[in-house]
């Protein structure tokens, strides 16, 4: 079985501001998509976790803790461009102690800028990610990835892209 831990980074890091005043909550609503989507057509061969770090006011070593114990295979992470240095900062940590889990970044931050997280991360997901991540899933060994849409990653510090994948249509399968 697969294990996928979504994260939802904390937004109370600005600079000269310190302590819960600074945090702004929002629901994870594109995570919770892509938890619902893996757990809708995958139930027995994925295991999907949510760690809302932003809610629950997580530290980057509180966020590497949860990691520990969950131990994922694969770890997305959302990102607006206010969390995206934290994000790059949790990334690299995340490499550094589980080199064997593949990172990916998704949401407004890497849609509009492919390769600003890249490394640490592996791979971004440009626009729309349920049917991306689960090809990830599916045939996720590097030298597979330009064969998914909707995705940048770097293959020997060459910048790739893949082509656009159309939006869902239906979204009642979602």
């Amino acid at each position: 079985m697969k294990k996928v831990l979504f994260i939802n980074p904390p937004l109370n890091y600005f600079p000269g501001l310190k302590g819960k005043d600074t945090n702004y909550c929002r629901p994870p609503l594109g995570i919770a998509y892509l938890a619902s989507y893996l757990q809708k057509y995958y139930p027995q061969e994925i295991k999907v976790k949510i760690l809302d770090a932003m809610v629950l006011d997580l530290t980057k070593e509180e966020i590497i803790k949860e990691i520990k114990d969950f131990n994922p295979n694969l770890i997305g992470i959302t990102s607006v461009t206010a969390t995206a240095t934290f994000v790059k900062g949790l990334s690299e940590e995340i490499k550094r102690l589980f080199p064997q889990v593949i990172i990916v970044v998704g949401g407004p931050h890497p849609t509009a800028l492919p390769f600003d997280l890249l490394p640490p991360a592996d791979i971004s997901v440009i626009r729309e990610g349920e049917e991306t991540l689960l090809e990830i899933l599916k045939g996720g060994e590097e030298e597979n990835w330009e064969k998914i849409k909707g995705i940048s990653f770097l293959r020997e510090k060459e910048q790739k892209i893949t082509p656009s994948r159309p939006f869902i249509q239906d979204l009642d399968s979602i």
